[in-house]
């Protein structure tokens, strides 16, 4: 008689690991859940330093230092703190929201509209 095969293994749909925070320098760092208003991490990431962060709505990143932060997503860097630096505020930590930003949107910094022409300029 042969053995009756194995069922396959089940897979979870999404891995607890599926969202990570970095530090590549020194960074303080703020993850706090909106809804709930606990703060899951608040302190100085060191270099080398990974922070897991749990797959639910409501999370908000805040940084002292994003050019020192890297999130990844299911192990690639996500594009929400690349190429900014400096203190970054209430960065949605939403999969869905991270995967869709562009790499080349910058964050809002208050600047002005372009001057409309026949205008003077500002300054």
């Amino acid at each position: 008689p042969v053995p009756a095969p194995a069922p396959p293994a089940a897979t979870p749909a999404q891995p607890e690991n599926r969202l990570v925070i970095r530090a590549r320098g020194d960074a303080w760092t703020q993850v706090r859940d909106v809804r709930s208003g606990q703060q899951l991490l608040n302190r100085t990431m060191r270099s080398g330093e990974t922070f897991t962060v749990p797959v639910r709505d409501g999370l908000l990143l805040s940084t002292g230092a994003a050019q020192n932060l890297e999130i990844l997503l299911d192990g690639q860097p996500a594009p929400a703190l690349q190429g900014v630096s400096g203190v970054r505020r209430d960065v949605s930590l939403d999969i869905e929201r991270l995967r869709a930003r562009p790499a080349t949107a910058p964050a809002a910094t208050g600047t002005q509209p372009p001057a409309r022409p026949g205008s003077p300029a500002p300054g």
